[in-house]
């Protein structure tokens, strides 16, 4: 009989392990979400205030103050260390924290990407809430987004530093494989044909003040992607 209650006692503990487990779960998952519309209330708020002046700075601003916080990270995958950070010309991967500061988690990954559609180009941004213990960036066209611009006749990205490929100096490409991170990243775009294309500079190290250049580029602009 000794034995049979004991039994009992470790199923029972069993099961109460289990539903502490599924109730943790619970918790983190509702967290998650509530985090995400968190972010998407402060999204739209940050939308409403762009749109009541010029997009195109308010837009700037907001870029400035992502990459300014871009906080760096590495991860290993066979062997080989890779960036937590993925640019190309039209698009760009990387961690910073949420605008308006969540404080249930304090990263979250985003992908600004450039997308051609007709009437112009428009310009999102897709948002996820980065969990301890991540590794690769999660981020993709299945988060949660923000349209931060639209109407675009064209829109580049540019990265500046030590890359393997050349001397330093500007490419259109900086991917995980880099062995470090641009020291510049530069964000040019036109909202109209025809209209002077506004180029920003920011320093990507979040311990110097960003360097900033709004200037008009001259007509033959490469268009974007």
């Amino acid at each position: 009989m000794a034995l049979v209650n004991d039994r009992h006692r470790q199923q029972g503990f069993t099961l109460l392990e289990i539903l502490v487990a599924v109730a943790l779960l619970s918790l983190l998952m509702t967290a998650a979400f509530s985090s995400v519309h968190y972010a998407s209330r402060s999204w739209e708020a940050g939308i409403r205030r762009v749109g009541s002046g010029d997009a195109g700075r308010a837009a700037e601003r907001l870029l400035a103050k992502m990459i300014r916080q871009l906080q760096m990270g590495r991860y290993s995958d066979g062997g080989k260390e890779h960036l937590l950070f993925d640019g190309e010309a039209n698009q760009l991967a990387f961690i910073a924290p949420a605008p308006e500061y969540d404080e249930r988690f304090a990263d979250y990954e985003y992908l600004l990407r450039f997308t051609s559609v007709d009437g112009g180009g428009k310009l999102v941004l897709f948002y996820l809430p980065r969990l301890p213990g991540d590794h690769p960036l999660r981020i993709d066209e299945e988060a949660p987004s923000q349209v931060l611009l639209h109407g675009l006749s064209e829109f580049r990205i540019a990265y500046y530093g030590q890359h393997r490929t050349t001397d330093l100096g500007w490419v259109e490409r900086w991917r995980q494989e880099e062995s470090a991170y641009p020291q510049l990243i530069s964000f040019s775009f036109s909202i109209e044909d025809g209209a002077p294309v506004r180029e920003k500079i920011i320093r990507v190290r979040s311990d110097l003040q960003a360097t900033v250049s709004i200037k008009p580029r001259s007509r033959s602009r490469r268009r974007g992607r």
